[in-house]
């Protein structure tokens, strides 16, 4: 059996040096604006997640379309990825308007990688290199990573 991942939320398999979508066969270069896997709603126009929109601050963005973790990259490439990116992709499609971001108002404010602070304590976050930033007031922790 051959290389097996998934696309938009639908499971893509390597055949005779092509990635073609499991059900369909259709090779996924000439079906790359296929419905999502799990919402069954098209890209934007600009090209973003259906159900994502584009998000201010971010490089990039993923649900996961049901069949992946969702994550986040951020301008300067920092990566977050799994329930901590999907946290901050429903904080920020519930407080963007347009390209702003109401912080004031957010329940969490983690959104400057380089200025991490715990949404409880408001403390600076200790970015440790084993991929996690610490509070040193409590247990809070998040999982951040520096994307290729």
């Amino acid at each position: 059996m051959g290389a097996a991942s998934y696309y938009r939320g639908h499971k893509i398999e390597y055949i005779n040096n092509e990635w073609v979508y499991s059900d369909t066969k259709k090779l996924v270069s000439e079906d790359k604006t296929r419905a999502c896997g799990k919402c069954a709603n098209n890209e934007t126009k600009e090209g973003h997640d259906a159900c994502l929109g584009e998000l201010p601050g971010l490089m990039n963005a993923c649900c996961g379309h049901g069949a992946d973790e969702p994550y986040i990259q951020f301008l300067d490439k920092t990566c977050i990825r799994g329930n901590d990116a999907k946290i901050i992709i429903d904080v920020l499609k519930k407080y963007s308007g347009g390209n702003h971001v109401d912080l004031k108002n957010a329940n969490c404010a983690i959104f400057d990688v380089n200025n991490l602070v715990c949404p409880t304590h408001g403390t600076k976050l200790y970015k440790h290199p084993n991929g996690l930033a610490y509070c040193s007031l409590c247990n809070y922790s998040i999982k951040w990573q520096t994307c290729c």
